[in-house]
Formats: structure tokens, sequence, C-alpha cells
């Protein structure tokens, strides 16, 4: 809940670049297809606002007007160009500039629709993201870019050049996250990252024994990157509502594999049909499958679901025939 207090405080210092607070004054300044307003939904059932319609009706009611122009003020210091309706519902849904939905819409054309594998949907994703590198913190923290980056990403004085860095960083985690290669793996790949781009230091990034950076990569990115994939579902069930285009099922996975790692959907199923198994030999074993499947990025998941079940049939046939 947003207390009152809160959103006065944020509305006055509206020229803070925080794009935690911009997404906050878009998300008061909506105006819903009924004619209300975020500001007047909020801030009308707030505590504040009761006490003060309680103490003096009046006096509450040009507060509640002062705070509207401040408001106001903030929402055109932001300077957002104009978009379509549905491209800045769907920022003020998420919390993210409307011009960055209009983005991801027009780069729509050039998207990987042909391709089943997660790393090729991120990296298409995160190479829309590096054409205005410093959006890298709309969708994920800057809190867990330094727990995984270290002085590789607070050590700069050219944060663009370092944000677009990072984010080709990201793309070959990604690779390796959902290709099956082992926290330990990725561990040193990302020593070596950070160790290059750390800047001089007195005492070069520490090797870590369990894997910190890759388990907080796992941890604190992958849900983030989820989040991005979450944000483009949105815009194609859109467009597929309005009839521009079809809705793929495999975008609609896309945000669950990248957190679990998995490489496509194939392996997302064989995942969630193996108990215990880890994310390193379910890939082996969807490896070792891969050549029973067919199914592209159109197919439903359940014709996945029935491909890999299917392929682990035969695998069992053919292991025991080879036992014999």
């Amino acid at each position: 809940m947003i207390r009152s207090s809160c959103c006065s405080i944020w509305i006055e210092v509206s020229a803070d670049p925080d794009p935690k607070v911009q997404s906050i004054i878009r998300r008061l300044s909506a105006v819903t297809t009924a004619g209300e307003s975020g500001f007047d939904d909020i801030v009308r059932r707030s505590l504040g606002f009761f006490r003060r319609k309680e103490a003096d009706p009046q006096r509450a009611d040009r507060w509640l007007e002062r705070r509207r122009a401040a408001l106001k003020a903030a929402e055109e210091q932001l300077e957002d160009p104009p978009v379509l309706d549905w491209h800045r519902e769907i920022a003020v849904r998420n919390g993210i500039p409307p011009t960055f939905i209009e983005r991801l819409v027009q780069a729509f054309d050039q998207a990987p629709v042909d391709k089943t594998a997660t790393e090729d949907w991120i990296n298409w994703l995160l190479g829309v993201v590096a054409e205005h590198p410093l959006d890298l913190t709309i969708f994920v923290r800057e809190t867990a870019l330094e727990s995984v980056f270290g002085r590789a990403y607070t050590n700069t004085t050219k944060p663009k050049a370092t944000a677009k860095r990072i984010l080709g960083a990201l793309q070959t985690l990604v690779s390796m996250w959902c290709g099956g290669r082992t926290l330990v793996e990725i561990e040193a790949w990302l020593l070596s990252f950070v160790r290059k781009h750390e800047g001089t230091v007195k005492q070069q990034a520490n090797q870590s024994s369990t894997a910190q950076r890759a388990r907080r990569f796992a941890i604190r990115i992958a849900p983030d990157l989820g989040f991005l994939c979450g944000v483009l579902g949105q815009i194609v069930a859109h467009k597929a509502a309005e009839g521009d285009g079809t809705m793929l099922p495999a975008i609609d996975m896309l945000s669950q594999m990248v957190r679990a790692g998995d490489y496509d959907r194939h392996h997302a199923a064989l995942r969630q049909m193996t108990t215990a198994a880890s994310r390193v030999d379910t890939f082996e074993s969807c490896l070792a499958l891969r050549g029973h499947f067919k199914a592209g990025p159109s197919a439903e998941m359940d014709v996945v679901r029935d491909e890999v079940t299917t392929a682990i049939l035969i695998q069992s046939f053919t292991d025991l025939g080879e036992e014999e």
C-alpha cells in the first residue's frame, strides 16, 4: 500500500531521475476508462486523507488539489513522448517507461519467432535494450547487478559503456545458465569477467568456493529477466487479441524457463516430469532425447509434453533391449 505521505514526498521530488519514482508518478497520473485517476483512487482511500477530511473537509480538499497540481507538474517533467494508449497501459501496469514498451513493439518484427531456445529470445531482448544501455536498470535491480558483477559494475566513469558491457555479459550468462553449464563453470566465467573489468584495484575480486556470484545471478538476476519476458508476453498477447499476429506458446513459457534455466520448452517439460533432478542433469537427458522432438515455437505445450513422454518411453524400451 502507498501511504499518502509517501505519495506527497515522491511528487515533491518530481525531478528525481529514479525509475521507481518515475513509475509511481506515471501510475498516479494514469486515468482509467471510467475516468478515474490513479491519484484519486489511492490518495482518497489513504489514512492520511481520511484524517484530514475528518478534521477539516475543506482544508483536506485544498491539500488534495495542491498535491494534484504537483503531480501534474511532475508528470510534465517526465517528458514522455506521445504513445499509443495500450503502450502506456502496459507501461503503467509494470512500472516502466512507455517509450521502452514502444521500442519493444517496434523491434518485434525482428524477434526470433522461428526459434525455440530460451537463449535466442533473451539475447534478442537484451539486444533491444542494448540500443539504449542505461535502460538496463529498468528491469534489473542495481543491487542485483552489484552483487553479481561487483566493481566491474560499480567502478566506472562511463555508465553507458558499462551498462552495454553488462548486457553482453548477461547474454553469455543466460546461454550458460540455460545451456546446462554448472554453477562452478558460471562462477569461473564471472570471476574472469569481474577481474578484467573492475579497473585498477589493490586486491582483485576474490574467488568464491561456493559459487556465490553464480548463485546470485540465478536467484536475483534470472527472475528480473523473467519479468522482462513477462512484459514481452503482455505485448504479444495484446497484439494477438487485436488480430495483429498470433500468441506464440513459446513466449508464454519464457519467463519461467529463464528462471529455471531451461534450454527450451522440451527441457522445461522434462524438468516438470522429473523429481529431484538438477538443471544440468535434465539438460543432459533432454539432449539425449532431442532426436525425437519436432514441435516448434508455435506448437502448444501439450504437444511438447506428449513428445517428451513418448521420447522417454522409446528410450526406456531401447535401454531395456540393450540390457537383454
